[in-house]
């Protein structure tokens, strides 16, 4: 239990130095990323993906890319 304890606080002290050394500021204000959403590209691409792979196991399942005599 000692050791953890130990750990613990060794890992604490160090990240309070790495915040004052970054100069973190806890009363700041933050800045906050905007909320993304997906669009018809990311729809567009998702799809595209996905036809890509069912031609790709339909090519598998017809023998394509098989070498004769490797098992599988």
């Amino acid at each position: 239990m000692i050791p953890l304890m130990t750990h613990v606080i060794r890992q604490t002290l160090l990240l309070a130095m790495a915040l004052e050394a970054k100069g973190f500021d806890p009363l700041a204000t933050r800045a906050h990323a905007g909320e993304s959403r997906f669009t018809a590209d990311d729809y567009a691409v998702l799809a595209g993906i996905a036809v890509l792979l069912l031609l790709c196991l339909w090519m598998r399942w017809n023998g394509y890319g098989v070498v004769e005599g490797v098992g599988f």
